[in-house]
């Protein structure tokens, strides 16, 4: 069927998960070893355990879950609980949550770690490490006999697996090595995302709970779902600044580069004199350039946001700086071939830049075209993000360049009447009489800019062939050492760049890479078709049963058995463990 991978899942899945971990460290803590006492039947064995088992440590670790799950929110005048929101894989009969931590092995009953079982048969006590021990070795045990007969499942009847509820000891082979303790708590998320106010509610209570927070002798890292868009909103509020002042500082460099200072006096010395420059001055034009690329933007957010297409923060944050990038081109090539041109005999303000704009025209519409073409052909790309932002901007380079070619040509041939009439920028209505007039045939003098390309820069590129071979040897060499070092680029997008450097999610991405042993859920969504074409799995016929199942009489194609398969091999799979199905 014609459906992405997340809308199959959701059409047969009402509610998927949202995990809230917390990974935790004592980095500054020892290993230590320990003598186990295993049972009768097996000798004693020296066994070294990371710095995060040490009984101060443990039980302080298990102190904060304790903390986490009494967090409660409110949401109008209900108290929302952990138990409200988090994922109950067996109610009604067991009202638990399916929170995965090494203290489930104690049924989450802190007073445990305290408890010594003293055998009399063979005089050693069994403490909390025998019990971590054997639920380490098994944690599927459901009686331990050195321990008070505690079991090593959990409170909600599921494993507690090694590789989820501990972390950093892939390197040592040992997961009593383990250099992290590892909470991860799944919450309830709603196909209707008006059911998961309460959950997001929970969400940031636990966030601004793990704010306050700490502990000298342990580091941690931590993340609810909701976090990662909680920290680019924060960014894109902190961001308004910049995008503010990057705006004003165009708006003052175009209103400058646009004006133009004429020489005053008869002596022949450039002075500047103010006068002239409140007439030459294109202040007026300049703020009206910059404010058509954000009336541009603002006009493009406006469009697709009630065509129903979601901002996200790289279209708020980077669309206004692309835009005001490439928007400003076609304002200083019009000016400026204004500027330079020589008014003709009996021609009028308005008729030379009706001559003007005709020959600058089609440089401008090709200029745009090919911005805008650029741009609409990145939204032929699947990747959501590419596409929402290639809309995005084709959209607002277009609304610029038709705001250009209308609206600041009206403004421009006005500042030429104002310009020749010597009247004052901005307050047009009063004039500064000077001593420097434009008559016909005459023009204005060339730019410091202008003079440094053209009687400097140009002459020296194109002085000898030597020169000319050099420029372009080194653009060459530049051009196949970027060839040559494309296959050492690394593909995707690391998700700590998107974040502020004081970001707490920062963090945690550093301890999920360190010492996460395994990653997300995944979910296989099998469809079996009918003869009318339709899309349907009959799990309770025999042929849908074998079509899934992975125990001995399925068939050998069975989706349990074809991902179990390939699970063994590393090279080929991620997965950390086999397929259960569902």
């Amino acid at each position: 069927p014609d459906q992405t991978g997340e809308e199959q899942v959701r059409r047969y899945i009402c509610t998927l998960l949202q995990t809230t971990q917390v990974i935790i460290t004592a980095p500054n803590i020892a290993p230590f070893n320990y003598t186990v006492h295993r049972d009768e039947l097996d000798a004693p064995v020296e066994q070294t355990f990371s710095g995060v088992f040490r009984k101060d440590i443990f039980k302080r670790i298990f102190s904060l879950q304790e903390g986490i799950m009494s967090v409660t929110a409110r949401v109008g005048n209900r108290t929302i609980g952990v138990k409200d929101v988090c994922f109950v894989p067996l109610a009604p009969n067991i009202e638990e949550c399916a929170l995965i931590s090494p203290f489930q092995w104690f049924q989450n009953d802190r007073s445990a770690v305290d408890v010594v079982v003293t055998d009399n048969k063979n005089g050693h006590n069994a403490t909390y490490l025998e019990h971590v021990f054997r639920c380490v070795s098994s944690p599927l045990e459901t009686a331990d006999g050195s321990f008070n007969t505690m079991s090593c499942l959990t409170t909600f009847s599921g494993p507690a697996q090694v590789n989820i509820a501990l972390g950093g000891f892939s390197d040592k082979g040992d997961p009593l090595q383990a250099d992290a303790i590892v909470l991860s708590l799944p919450l309830n998320n709603h196909l209707n995302e008006t059911l998961n106010g309460d959950a997001e509610a929970w969400e940031l209570a636990f966030v601004e709970f793990m704010k306050g927070w700490s502990d000298p002798d342990i580091e941690l890292a931590y993340m609810a779902e909701r976090s990662i868009e909680d920290e680019l909103q924060r960014e894109a509020y902190q961001d308004i600044f910049t995008v503010a002042l990057s705006y004003f500082l165009m708006f003052g460099y175009v209103a400058i580069m646009l004006g133009k200072v004429s020489c005053c006096g008869d002596t022949g010395v450039p002075l500047y004199c103010v006068r002239r420059w409140l007439v030459d001055a294109k202040i007026s034009l300049g703020l009206a350039g910059v404010l058509f690329v954000l009336l541009s933007v603002v006009g493009s957010l406006g469009i697709f946001s009630y065509a129903g297409y979601k901002s996200t923060v790289i279209i708020m944050e980077v669309i206004p700086f692309l835009v005001l990038a490439v928007g400003v081109d076609n304002i200083f090539i019009l000016v400026q071939a204004l500027q330079r041109d020589i008014l003709q005999v009996g021609e009028t303000g308005n008729q030379q830049l009706i001559r003007i704009f005709a020959d600058v025209a089609p440089s401008m519409l090709l200029s745009a075209a090919s911005e805008i073409i650029a741009f609409a052909c990145g939204s032929l790309s699947n990747q959501p993000a590419v596409h929402d932002f290639s809309l995005y901007a084709s959209v607002a380079v277009l609304l610029n360049f038709l705001l250009q070619v209308s609206v600041f040509v009206v403004l421009l041939s006005w500042d030429r009447q104002r310009e020749l009439d010597e009247r004052i920028d901005v307050f047009c209505c009063v004039g500064a009489s000077t001593d420097v007039h434009l008559s016909e045939g005459e023009t204005r003098p060339h730019s410091p800019l202008y003079l440094l390309v053209s009687k400097v820069w140009v002459p020296a590129l194109l002085n000898t062939t030597v020169v000319r071979f050099l420029v372009m040897s080194f653009f060459g060499l530049t051009f196949c050492l970027s060839i040559a070092a494309i296959p050492h680029l690394s593909i995707g997008l690391d998700q700590q760049l998107a974040l502020p450097k004081d970001s707490y999610v920062g963090p945690y991405f550093i301890y999920l890479n360190k010492y996460l042993e395994v990653g997300a859920p995944v979910y296989f969504v099998v469809e079996l078709e009918d003869e009318q074409g339709n899309y349907s799995l009959n799990a309770s016929a025999l042929e849908g049963q074998n079509q899934l199942c992975g125990v001995s009489g399925c068939n050998v194609d069975s989706v349990v058995s074809q991902v179990n398969i390939y699970a063994n091999f590393s090279h080929f799979s991620r997965l950390a463990q086999l397929l259960i199905p569902g």
